[in-house]
Parts: structure tokens; sequence; C-alpha cells
């Protein structure tokens, strides 16, 4: 006669009661997450998260905190593979997802971008499979070329060396020489169009006061121990919002956002692929610089 299971059956059922007790019907319905009917892609984007932060943080985000204008978004292709060069601003920068909404407006929210984001900032703790699921993709090259040359999908790079999204306010909107030409190069190869966004109030919405001055040599890997215990989080620049104790305020100031669109003609193999990075980094400035002359006002445009 097989032996009887009603002392395990009331240990089972005494550890469901007592989880019961500690996690609430409500919180329990909340443990699967945004993810019921698993409405992901290849790349891990979330349609269902999408839609929920574009209907609400990101509407905010938009029309009433930054209060985006964007001119030049009929130059965006509807379809197809496409790059779109922008200027670094901030560790995590506000304007790739404002860039991201003007897309989605003018194209519809079939029309997604995917931006490509460095290991810094995929390895700050609980933030990477929110990037994730919101569209942001490893800056690999593997990635670059799967995205334009056989999904035909519009990309959104950042060129510029990475230390340039921790310049000071004394240098905001200086466009460094760009040192990542990889997404230029395919993007090229592919003979996809290329386009520079130039977003003014970026570096004003997220401002770096201060960085850490240069460790001496004996301290290096003291700091570096420290920083990989801290997962990176030493030696970060410090942002003013940042200091900003809890909800007292959002994590970005509310700078008033102006976006422009600029198609950059691509004249071939008779010039290099870094003399044609020239090129887009000279367009970037020269609109930048003709945004800054026309404001008036960081806050009101």
């Amino acid at each position: 006669m097989p032996p009887s299971n009603d002392a395990g059956d009331a240990v089972h059922t005494r550890s469901r009661l007592r989880g019961d007790r500690l996690l609430p019907a409500r919180g329990r319905q909340l443990l699967p997450g945004f993810e019921p009917g698993r409405e992901l892609d290849d790349w891990g984007r979330s349609e269902r998260l999408e839609r929920l932060f574009q209907r609400t943080v990101g509407t905010f985000l938009y029309d009433c905190w930054f209060r985006v204008e964007a001119r030049g978004a009929e130059r965006v292709p509807a379809s197809g593979g496409a790059l779109i060069v922008t200027h670094r601003a901030g560790l995590v920068p506000a304007h790739a997802a404002m860039i991201a909404r003007v897309v989605s407006e003018r194209h519809g929210p079939c029309r997604r971008l995917y931006v490509l984001t460095e290991p810094t900032v995929r390895g700050l703790p609980g933030l990477d499979p929110l990037l994730t699921k919101l569209g942001c993709v490893s800056a690999v090259r593997a990635n670059v070329e799967r995205l334009l040359c056989d999904e035909g999908e519009l990309v959104l790079a950042f060129p510029e060396p990475r230390r340039m999204s921790r310049k000071p306010l004394a240098q905001r909107y200086r466009v460094a020489p760009f040192d990542d030409l990889a997404p230029i190069t395919i993007a090229r190869r592919a003979r996809v169009p290329i386009l520079v966004a130039a977003v003014v109030g970026a570096e004003e919405a997220h401002p770096v006061f201060f960085t850490r001055p240069r460790v001496p040599r004996p301290l290096r890997g003291a700091v570096g121990a420290l920083r990989r215990l801290g997962r990176g989080a030493v030696g970060r620049p410090l942002a003013l919002a940042g200091m900003l104790p809890g909800f007292a305020a959002p994590p970005y100031l509310p700078a008033k956002m102006l976006i422009h669109f600029e198609h950059v003609r691509d004249p071939g193999e008779s010039v290099s692929d870094a003399s044609f990075a020239v090129a887009l980094r000279e367009a970037l400035r020269t609109s930048l610089e003709r945004m800054l002359a026309e404001r008036r006002s960081v806050w009101l445009g």
C-alpha cells in the first residue's frame, strides 16, 4: 500500500497560505509583468510597454515638459532602412525618445526607431531590461547590419566619443569628431538614406556641472575595483537634476526642445567613409549653430 501524502499536502497548503498572506491578491496579479501575451519582437522590444510609455510618460514629456517642435520630419523615410545621426547629450539622452516620438507622430506607430546604446548605459542596474523593451539595441556591428540591411529598420546612432556625454555646460553643443564610423559605413554600403538630427534643448535638459578629476596613477587600481563593485556607478558625471531628492523634481529640466532633420546626400565611392563622416559632423554642427542663433530662451524656445 503506497504511503499517504497527507503530510506533504498539508505542508504545501501551509506554504501556499503563508505566501498568500505575504503577497496580497493585487500583488500576485502584477507578477507576470507587462507581457501576458509575450508581445515582443526579435530584439526584445515590447509593443505593450511601448504603448503604455507613449500614452503616459512619453506624452507628458513630449507635449508638456519639453514642448517639442520638429522641423524636417518629412525627410525621414516612411519605410525601408535609414540611419539618423545625432549628437550626445547626457548618459541617458532624453532627445532619443523625443526623436522616436516625432517619427511615430509623422509615420505612425508601425515606423519604429531603434536606438543604438553603449555598454556603459546598458550596464546601469535595472535600466537594461527597460531600455531593451523600449527599442534600444547594443551598438555592435552585427546588430546595425541586421537592422539596416536585412530588416530595413530606422536606426539612431551617436557616433561621437563616449566622453561627449559627460561634457559640462560650458562645452554644450560642441560636436566632436566621430570615432564610431561603423553605422555610417554600414549605411553607405547598404545605400540607405542618412540624416542628421540636431536637437537644441537636449543638453540643458540634463546638464552636467561637475565631472571627477583624473585619478592619480597609484590610485587607479582601487578606483577601478570600486567601480566594478558599484557596477560602474563611481566616476559618472554629476547632473543637476540627479541631486534633487525623490519625486521633488523629474530627472530632466524643462528645456524646450527643437529638433531639425536634414538629409545628407552620399556622394558615393568617390568619398571615403572618414570624409563623409566629417561632412555629417559639419552638417550637424551647422544646424545646431543656426538653431542656437534663432533661439531666444532655453525654456521658451
